[in-house]
């Protein structure tokens, strides 16, 4: 400014698309490709920019992007190229292949599909072939929870996200009254808030779902909006007198001195039959009934009447 340039003016052309070539290009390792940009302007008019535009990559291990546009292949994989001129931003794509290029395959029909996720196969395998990658074999459900949630978040899936997944795919695969007679989903955790989550989350879908793990039976049999039963835990099958079914004397060692001094050894008195009990509708598979089930030992009896 100080040496004279002039300033931008109102009526300067602004720029309304930006291409760049090649657009995608297969590469080896080791080769290089020159990129040009060029941009095209709101008074028809178009210009090379390259020099002007700001050039980088998006993964170094695959290729590396000088400023001016010249890109070396230094691995294998597929990598972006991005490229900005005043506000507007394109990009182009590196593929450097694994192998051989591939033919893409269709779609197997080896489960249903939607239209659209037969769309995201074709493609998905369209840039595997481009890589020379062959598709791995269909995924269980757990291995694919866990891979996707290792692309979009970088950490493993919580020990809930599995639960809430796997018993949505499962429940899907066997609705009631259509394919299942009953459905019982046992909750096998920690958390009381887990389990009543799970229990709505399951509603209608499911003839009971209960928890267990925590070995202590719960006052909540309750048959839930969606016509789901429903307890939160079912309790353990022990001896009361004791600390979660075994003998007192090594858990209180260990809560009040952090010392262990032998392993935990199963109480031996006598023991209560804890369950739950549900009846459901043939027509519909959900829950007409349900009542807690503790019959011997220490706890207040309770048993499923006539």
């Amino acid at each position: 400014i100080r040496l004279g340039m002039p300033g931008p003016k109102q009526d300067d052309p602004s720029v309304t698309k930006l291409d760049v070539y090649p657009k995608v290009r297969t590469l080896a390792t080791g080769d290089t490709q020159a990129i040009r940009v060029v941009a095209t302007l709101s008074d028809s008019t178009t210009r090379d920019v390259t020099a002007e535009s700001l050039i980088s990559g998006s993964d170094a291990a695959v290729a590396s992007v000088s400023p001016d546009g010249i890109i070396k292949v230094t691995g294998k994989g597929s990598a972006a190229v991005l490229i900005r001129y005043r506000d507007v931003v394109t990009t182009a794509t590196i593929n450097s292949p694994f192998g051989a290029p591939l033919k893409p395959g269709a779609p197997s029909d080896d489960e249903a599909r939607t239209p659209a996720s037969v769309a995201m196969d074709v493609l998905v395998d369209k840039k595997l072939a481009q890589l020379g990658l062959t598709p791995s074999q269909k995924a269980s459900d757990t291995e694919f929870l866990r891979r996707v949630t290792l692309d979009i978040c970088g950490t493993l899936p919580s020990p809930s996200d599995i639960r809430a997944f796997l018993a949505d795919r499962e429940l899907d695969k066997a609705p009631l009254a259509q394919v299942a007679d009953a459905v019982i989903v046992d909750m096998h955790c920690e958390a009381t808030s887990e389990k009543m989550a799970m229990g709505h989350y399951c509603d209608g879908r499911a003839s009971l779902v209960v928890g267990t793990h925590t070995h202590v039976p719960t006052a909540d049999a309750q048959i839930l909006n969606g016509g789901t039963a429903y307890q939160t835990d079912a309790g353990a099958c022990a001896d009361y007198d004791s600390v979660i079914g075994n003998q007192k004397e090594e858990p209180l060692r260990r809560f009040t001195t952090k010392i262990s001094q032998g392993r935990y050894q199963p109480a031996s008195g006598p023991a209560t039959v804890c369950g739950v009990f549900v009846e459901t509708d043939d027509r519909t598979g959900l829950a007409r009934r349900i009542e807690p089930i503790r019959i011997g030992g220490r706890l207040s009896a309770t048993e499923p009447a006539a």
